[in-house]
């Protein structure tokens, strides 16, 4: 009977010389190889800088030029020294990083290379992404930061701004009920309802947002389709909450995030001590102006745009009222534009949008620096003056 025998295997020889070549065969064919600087003599002479970031810095290089370069590197050593960012900072070192590394790109071959054109396109990418991020922390649009910007231009708040200002934005064109509290209504369950599809509201949710107005509100919206849900029930429920449906909301779009802190911000804001009696045409105006003040307060929201949000041709009217009310310090329209001033402490609304951080965040924070500081007078009081040493 004949067995298949393993043969053993083989070290040395012709066969192993085989065997070694397979196993070191490529996996796969490499790419293209990478673009190297090019060989330069070396310097005899030169001191200081010798590389900057991923390249070498080659001797005849104008000494202005070097010299920027070189205080570059120091700048960004002395940054990242303090342990604290500051994009300001930033932002200004890698403009002139920029800047040099193109004119080191302009320089002749071999001086001015291939890699250091790329580098100087990296550099002035690296400024674009810190100055958007700058205008992002300082709560400013990208387009008042960016290189060029008109200057004296009117920013409103980004940060939360502009969500609240889309749904804002959103009532107005498309006009939910021809009575302001019906808009009041429709626009606290548009940030509650998207990405859902339904809001859930009780009795005191519509007496606070439309006082004794609530079956005016539920009825024109129920009538035009905005809103789904049965009148009955929704205007006699009380802490039981009753969905509903928001058709109106079709083509408005909104994160889950700054959908509760825009419904927070809304829902404090016309809750206010100074605007809650108010009518709904006034507490409307008082959230369209707000959302387009800018971080001192000063606000310029369009007559059409506040028009159509409020469901009133009387905006002078309306800011008036805003300014009987201690809401806004001053108010005009010039050339189609309502331009008003925010009262200083109705401003930490305009500090929650800028931030976007909930409103209540900021009030807690001020009461607590507010007592910090007295604690901190009132323990000075009682130690009392220090006395001057003697000279």
């Amino acid at each position: 009977m004949r067995t298949n025998r393993v043969q053993p295997p083989r070290y040395g020889g012709a066969g192993a010389a085989e065997e070694a070549g397979k196993a070191q065969a490529p996996q796969e064919a490499r790419g293209p190889r990478k673009e190297r600087e090019p060989k330069l003599p070396r310097d005899t002479g030169q001191a200081g800088l010798k590389r900057f970031g991923v390249l070498t810095v080659p001797p005849g290089l104008p000494q202005p030029l070097l010299a920027e370069l070189t205080a570059i590197v120091d700048g960004f050593r002395a940054h990242q020294a303090a342990g604290v960012s500051d994009l300001t900072v930033v932002a200004e070192l890698t403009k002139r990083k920029a800047a040099a590394l193109a004119e080191w790109a302009d320089a002749p071959y071999p001086l001015g290379t291939s890699l250091v054109r790329a580098e100087a396109d990296r550099a002035r990418k690296a400024y674009d992404t810190t100055l958007r991020q700058l205008a992002q922390q300082r709560g400013v649009p990208w387009d008042s930061a960016r290189p060029g910007a008109a200057p004296g231009g009117h920013w409103p708040v980004s940060g939360l701004g502009e969500p609240v200002r889309g749904a804002l934005g959103h009532i107005g064109r498309t006009a939910p009920g021809t009575a302001p509290v019906a808009r009041l209504l429709a626009l606290v369950c548009l940030l509650r309802g998207v990405g859902s599809g339904t809001a859930n509201l009780t009795g005191p949710d519509l007496r606070i947002v439309c006082g004794k107005e609530a079956a005016v509100a539920v009825g024109e919206l129920t009538a035009s389709g905005w809103l789904t849900v049965d009148p009955e029930d929704l205007l006699e429920t009380e802490e039981e909450p009753v969905g509903c449906g928001i058709p109106g909301a079709e083509g408005f779009t909104l994160g889950k995030l700054p959908r509760t802190r825009s419904s927070g911000w809304v829902a404090k804001l016309i809750a206010h001590k100074k605007l809650r009696k108010q009518p709904a045409h006034v507490r409307l105006a008082a959230l369209g102006v707000t959302a387009h003040s800018d971080q001192t307060g000063d606000a310029r929201p369009p007559i059409a745009f506040l028009t159509d949000l409020t469901a009133t041709d009387d905006v002078a009217g309306t800011a008036e009222a805003l300014v009987e009310v201690g809401w806004l310090t001053e108010a005009t329209i010039e050339d189609d534009v309502l331009r008003a001033r925010i009262a200083p402490d109705a401003l930490i609304f305009v500090e929650a949008l800028r931030t976007n951080t909930p409103v209540q965040t900021l009030l807690a924070a001020a009461k607590a620096a507010a007592a910090e500081a007295s604690e901190a007078n009132e323990a000075s009081e009682a130690n009392g003056p220090v006395a001057a040493e003697p000279v």
